[in-house]
């Protein structure tokens, strides 16, 4: 069970979003100590909302569904999370087709020396952070060649350059250019 936004979309009010933020957890709570749920979590919130919803909560959520990529890594949350126990899960790993990522240089060059097509090569960079993830096809040989990525590893040297692919480019940017859950207090 997932609580998709830190609050309402565009408001900049931090105390009414803390103390709904506060008053869905609890129900959150509720149902997971009831064994309704076997887990709950978070999309979407940045390390400010995670902050503030630790020191509210009985119950720490145990994933943080956010938008990760080479091209936005989110290494600072990404970090914050696992040091809290919180499973990071990735959504639009693949950039989505929006942002320019399955046709990055230096991931098409990765693919020639580990033998994989751009997305199994951005799927392991994400499982060697220890980062699930979550990519979207309805196409079965591609949902198959998503699966195909335990046969290979990257290089230390190759995932700290495709890291430094970052741009804080979002696949869902609002018309202000801000990613996901960023304007929400």
């Amino acid at each position: 069970l997932l609580m998709h936004w830190p609050g309402q979309w565009g408001t900049t009010d931090e105390a009414a979003n803390r103390k709904l933020r506060k008053e869905i957890w609890e129900v959150f709570e509720e149902y997971y100590e009831s064994g309704k749920v076997r887990a709950i979590g978070v999309s979407n919130y940045h390390k400010r909302h995670l902050e503030t919803l630790l020191a509210d909560c009985k119950v720490k959520p145990m994933v943080n569904q956010i938008e990760v990529s080479p091209y936005i890594t989110q290494c600072e949350l990404v970090d914050y999370c696992n040091g809290n126990g919180i499973v990071v899960e990735a959504w639009g790993p693949l950039g989505s087709g929006a942002t320019g990522v399955l046709s990055d240089p230096l991931l098409k060059s990765l693919t020639e020396k580990y033998k994989k097509n751009i997305g199994q090569v951005i799927l392991r960079w994400l499982f060697q952070r220890g980062i699930c993830s979550l990519p979207k096809s309805s196409n079965e040989d591609r949902m198959r060649s998503n699966l195909d990525i335990f046969d290979f590893e990257i290089s230390p040297e190759d995932m700290t350059s495709i890291s430094n692919l970052n741009k804080d480019l979002s696949s869902s940017l609002g018309e202000e250019g801000v990613v996901p859950g960023a304007d929400i207090a």
